[in-house]
């Protein structure tokens, strides 16, 4: 006898999703004519990806992220310019934000998310790189990558580009949360002891921040390979970062710096 069969049907609810298990879920696309089924069990590494960012998976398009730092950044930006009336949200646009939990597992994740029919980019740093050959087929497949200038992660983006007085800023909003002497030792620790927060703030004082002492300052931002002793790491403080230091001073950055940021903005827009 067929057991007693009790079905709960719902649509866009990322609640339901993130208790399931990716062996549990199939995506329905429609291919000209016909429908796809798409096994996401195929992806058993999306497991973590459904309990952490399950309207990913509600998503017309997926950003995967690099890391925590990433998708705070992306926040807020999108935060800033839906705020000042600049045109809807990101997330209005059906775009969602995954984190990849570093540069070995971008493109693993970003390539299952693009297999499983979702228009999807990846957005990281430049210190360390995923396999050419892995990139160069997800962009051949239709993919989109966005990233920092050569060598460049976030942090030293961020210190080598934006002006004097948003760098100031910045300096004064990590030094919240620690000392001085932590601070001025990460300075000298990335700069052979050339750069020491004293020699910051006289340069800050003066509006004229050498290339030597802005190095310094986003690889001590930056902090180690693992990420630890970092100044603005998580999620939030990276949103904040974003949204009350970089946007302001936006215009003031390079051509650079501004070309990735609009490229990634449109794309989030579906542009």
């Amino acid at each position: 006898k067929e057991p007693s069969l009790q079905v709960f049907l719902t649509s866009h609810s990322p609640v339901a999703v993130r208790e399931l298990a990716v062996e549990q879920i199939s995506i329905v696309r429609r291919v000209g004519n016909r429908h796809e089924v798409r096994w996401v069990g195929d992806h058993p590494d999306l497991q973590g990806t459904i309990r952490l960012y399950p309207e990913a998976f509600l998503a017309h398009s997926v950003l995967v992220c690099e890391g925590a730092s990433e998708v705070g950044f992306v926040r807020g930006m999108d935060q800033y310019l839906s705020d000042k009336g600049n045109g809807k949200s990101l997330f209005a646009a059906g775009t969602a934000l995954v984190s990849a939990n570093g540069y070995t597992n971008i493109m693993s994740r970003a390539e299952a998310f693009r297999s499983m029919g979702y228009r999807t980019a990846t957005f990281r740093d430049d210190d360390y790189q995923p396999p050419i050959a892995e990139e160069t087929s997800f962009e051949l497949a239709g993919g989109s990558i966005f990233k920092w200038r050569k060598g460049h992660k976030l942090e030293l983006e961020l210190f080598v580009t934006l002006p004097a007085d948003a760098v100031g800023a910045l300096l004064d909003r990590a030094l919240e949360d620690r000392s001085d002497g932590e601070v001025d030792s990460q300075l000298k620790s990335h700069s052979t002891n050339a750069v020491t927060l004293a020699r910051v703030r006289d340069e800050l004082a003066k509006g004229r921040l050498s290339t030597e002492a802005r190095v310094a300052l986003g690889n001590a931002a930056g902090g180690n390979k693992d990420n630890k002793k970092a100044w603005f790491k998580s999620v939030g403080e990276m949103e904040e970062v974003a949204r009350d230091f970089v946007m302001p001073a936006f215009i003031e950055t390079d051509k650079e710096f501004k070309l990735v940021l609009a490229s990634l903005r449109k794309w989030c827009l579906n542009g």
